[in-house]
């Protein structure tokens, strides 16, 4: 997520042409933009303005030390700052000095201009291609980028500082604040770009049918008014939990944030800031707030649950803006002075932080949950600045090398369009995995953001709207909103109608339903009409099983769904890296009711399917126990003995079908990384792993005081390891789950077995 900031040389949120001041070294001239002045001065500062505050020059406030004085041409009158220097304050007209090579060009300089006038730090644009480049290897299912949904804190952290620090200005240089000038120029700022990709992901749902198509143009609507992230917590869009391709706008909720911050933080100030004029007051509250976030973040969660309400949630991510703009309120000139020597060692303990939380730290360590996102923030905000007050150290030469500012400068577009990016550029699309797929998804990325960045986003900075009639501008206003939701309702009316066998009509009539098993809105296609009435007992790869099944397919043969989505067979507290994975409560109720539901089903037979969820090591008694340890056995084989005793209910026959092999992704991150990548644990295709579960499942159904029958589909659906394809047919959506074309094939291998075990003599 890309957060605005100091202004780049080229970037100017309010239209017309601004040229960075000389940061890199000393210089006696810096050089404001075309409406602002030159002034000299013998030492510089990243953040140095150029008045002293309630001086007559009155441009910018604060007192910086080194200031010598300030030049302006053409202006009529005169004053003088506080250290006797003189200066020409501005007047009704005059010109000011650009940068050299440009045209000067006369017009008023107004305190409105001044107020947006802040010094530009490459090293700023190297912070943010570093978070940008963190969240984007994070979602690639990079190993060493475990922590890199951390960049979206970083970037909070910058946000946090810029705006406060541009709004504490203007209102000390002018009194007040504009509100309408500073939304328009955050919306000129960030719209254009979002406007293409929801436009660009419209298209994309315009090819898919169903509950998908209808879930994606939810979430467009809820981008458009920047309300996503609270959307996916009430529609119950677990950030943790992704099934098969995921929502393309899932990272709109960090954009949902920041939006909201842009609304409320100006807001409070015009409140607040006539009566409560102290930096340090300010600073306090805004402390003690970003406290009161991390602790509502910490009541809020729960070790092993999903923790999607805390993160999603604006109340507790304000946690990581209010430190950035705590930090704006206390780093006041003299303050940048005092710093300066702690900022030398300052800055490489808190990178080297900052590098450890995001190659270390998983999404599913409940330590983040407390306290640990506040320990991010304020690295992030001690590095920031560090790297201010010390621009001449060797990390802020290194934040400031070339390539990273360029990367900084389009880091808004990256963020925009990397994540729609991966999903629609899935290894079943693009036939490739593994760092060839990370490769193309980041070239691609790397290619729209820049033609967003050259094409869209900097000539509207530049002033392409400005050249426009009022009547035109508002027109542009106008349309492109209208047009994204032209285009919703074109794609809502032209997208396919859900199948009855569409997996996922089926997968939102099952999970949605009160007792998904016995459920009238469970499609027809499945409706009980054969001889043998069987409950498939399972996950979701069962799941997706019955999505496709056809009753034709298999004469005397009907099919009940027995899975509760996104939970396994027999939910437990599974450990990946060392730390326990977050365990729904749905899949807690479904423990507690699938026999339950299994006896209500209506069923005569069961079909219980092992699968990858029980091929993970457990967490117990706080310690993960692989898959080897004899208590793992103990524990697999006890589960499964539970599970057949519960399909007793319904028949002495049941079958257990065996684990198959499955895709073969070459990392190993926890879920939330894998998943929203469209990848899998390497644990999925271990193939001692698979043994494992089929060894323990073939013990209970030993031991079961039932008879069942084992059936081994690994010597069709596994020719010699995994098999993608059989007769040219795809089996797989995500290297785990079948397609519905594979899942008809496998029917009919599957379907007469199950039927010849249903009804063999006892």
């Amino acid at each position: 997520m890309w957060i605005p900031g100091l202004r780049s040389p080229e970037d100017d949120p309010s239209g017309w042409r601004s040229h960075r001041l000389a940061v890199l070294r000393p210089h006696r001239v810096l050089h404001w933009d075309r409406n602002s002045v030159e002034c000299g001065h013998r030492r510089q500062d990243p953040l140095r303005t150029a008045t002293d505050r309630g001086s007559a020059c009155g441009l910018l406030p604060g007192h910086w030390p080194g200031l010598r004085h300030l030049r302006f041409h053409g202006f009529a009158r005169r004053g003088r700052l506080p250290d006797g220097s003189a200066c020409r304050e501005p007047g009704l007209s005059g010109r000011a000095e650009g940068p050299p090579g440009t045209r000067r060009r006369d017009r008023p300089v107004t305190q409105q201009d001044t107020s947006r006038t802040l010094a530009y730090s490459p090293a700023l644009d190297g912070l943010r291609a570093f978070a940008v480049l963190s969240v984007m290897l994070y979602h690639g299912g990079v190993a060493i980028a475990g922590g890199g949904f951390l960049g979206v804190d970083v970037f909070f952290v910058l946000s946090g500082f810029l705006i406060t620090t541009l709004l504490l200005l203007e209102f000390e240089a002018t009194g007040g604040l504009d509100l309408p000038a500073f939304w328009g120029r955050r919306a000129r700022r960030l719209l254009p770009a979002l406007f293409v990709v929801l436009v660009a992901v419209l298209v994309y749902a315009a090819f898919l049918r169903g509950e998908a198509a209808e879930s994606v143009r939810s979430d467009v609507l809820a981008t458009l008014f920047y309300v996503s992230n609270w959307w996916f917590i009430l529609s119950g869009n677990s950030y943790f939990q992704q099934f098969q391709d995921p929502s393309p706008l899932t990272h709109t909720w960090s954009l949902a944030i920041e939006e909201q911050w842009y609304l409320i933080l100006p807001l409070v100030l015009v409140l607040l800031l006539p009566r409560i004029r102290s930096r340090r007051v300010w600073a306090i509250a805004l402390g003690a707030l970003a406290i009161g976030s991390a602790l509502l973040m910490a009541i809020l969660h729960r070790a092993g649950s999903d923790p999607s309400r805390e993160y999603y949630g604006t109340d507790t991510r304000l946690q990581a803006l209010l430190v950035g703009a705590m930090l704006a309120c206390v780093f006041t000139p003299g303050a940048v002075e005092r710093f300066r020597g702690l900022a030398r060692w300052l800055a490489p303990v808190a990178l080297t932080g900052l590098l450890l939380v995001v190659v270390l730290a998983t999404d599913s360590g409940d330590w983040l949950y407390s306290g640990g996102f506040l320990l991010v923030a304020l690295l992030a905000a001690a590095l920031l600045a560090a790297v201010l007050a010390h621009p001449q150290g060797w990390i802020a030469a290194g934040l400031s090398w070339a390539p990273m500012v360029w990367v900084g400068r389009i880091s808004y577009g990256l963020y925009l369009w990397h994540w729609p990016v991966y999903v629609v550029l899935s290894p079943e699309r693009t036939g490739v995995s593994g760092p060839g797929l990370l490769a193309l998804r980041v070239a691609v990325t790397f290619g729209v953001a820049t033609l967003s960045y050259y094409a869209i986003e900097m000539p509207i900075r530049r002033g392409a709207l400005a050249k426009l009639t009022a009547q035109q501008r508002l027109a542009v206003v106008v349309a492109a909103p209208v047009a994204v939701l032209a285009l919703l309702g074109v794609t809502a009316v032209t997208a396919q109608p859900p199948q009855a066998d569409s997996l996922e009509a089926i997968r939102d009539s099952v999970t949605r339903s009160p007792t998904p098993m016995a459920s009238a809105s469970v499609p027809t296609a499945t409706e009980p009409t054969g001889d043998v009435r069987a409950i498939l007992v399972g996950d979701s790869v069962a799941l997706s099983l019955f999505a496709a099944f056809q009753p034709e397919s298999t004469p005397g043969l009907s099919v009940l769904p027995g899975t509760e989505f996104g939970c396994g067979l027999v939910p437990y507290e599974a450990a990946l890296n060392g730390a326990p994975m977050p365990l729904r409560d749905e899949c807690r109720a479904w423990d507690e009711q699938r026999g339950s539901r299994i006896a209500s089903s209506g069923a005569d037979f069961a079909a219980v399917f092992a699968g990858p969820w029980e091929q993970y090591d457990r967490w117990i008694n706080g310690e993960q126990v692989p898959y080897t340890d004899p208590r793992w056995r103990e524990a697999t084989v006890r589960d499964y003995r539970r599970v057949f005793d519960e399909v007793a209910k319904v028949g002495q026959r049941a079958a257990l079908v065996l684990n198959t092999c499955h895709g073969t992704p070459e990392l190993d991150l926890p879920d939330a990384v894998l998943f929203q990548a469209g990848r899998y644990p390497a644990v999925v295709n271990d193939p001692a792993r698979i043994r494992a579960v089929n060894q323990a499942a073939k013990e209970a159904a030993r031991t079961a005081g039932i008879e069942v029958t084992v059936i081994d589909p690994n010597p069709y659906l596994c020719q010699g390891g995994y098999t993608s394809q059989i007769d040219g047919v795809p089996l797989h959506t995500d290297g785990v789950h079948f397609t519905e074309e594979g899942a008809r094939l496998y029917w009919e291998w599957l379907g007469p077995r199950l039927v010849t075990a249903a009804q063999a003599p006892s």
